[in-house]
C-alpha cells in the first residue's frame, strides 16, 4: 500500500506488509499495521511525526538514522518520530519491523 494517507488500518494473517507514505500524508488518528506472520516495512517521509509503538514476537524493530534511530531492538520498541503525535502501532507475530525514510 502506498500513497497520500490520513488513516491506516491494515491487517493480514500471513504475509509481508509494505506501506509507503507520501510527503503530504498526515495522521488524522492513530494508525494500525499488523501481520501474524511476515515482516513489516514502513517508508515514511522526512518530517513525519508519530509515536511509534512497535512489537514483534520473533524479530527486531529497526528505525532509520533519519528519524533518530539507527539501531534495532529485540521485540518491542516505543520511539518518538519527529514531534510525536498520534500512535503508529505496528505488530508482527514473526518478522522484522523496519521504519525507513522514503
Amino acid at each position: 500500500m502506498s500513497g497520500r494517507l490520513s488513516g491506516v488500518r491494515l491487517r493480514t494473517d500471513d504475509g509481508r506488509v509494505s506501506v509507503g507514505v507520501t510527503r503530504d500524508s498526515t495522521m488524522a488518528a492513530d494508525w494500525d499495521v499488523e501481520t501474524n506472520d511476515g515482516r513489516v516495512t514502513l517508508a515514511l517521509p522526512a518530517g513525519f511525526s508519530a509515536d511509534l509503538d512497535a512489537r514483534t514476537q520473533d524479530g527486531r524493530v529497526w528505525v532509520a538514522d533519519a528519524f533518530g534511530g539507527g539501531a534495532g531492538a529485540e521485540g518491542t520498541l516505543r520511539f518518538t518520530i519527529g514531534d510525536g503525535g498520534h500512535t503508529l502501532r505496528v505488530r508482527s507475530g514473526e518478522g522484522t519491523i523496519r521504519i525507513e525514510e522514503s
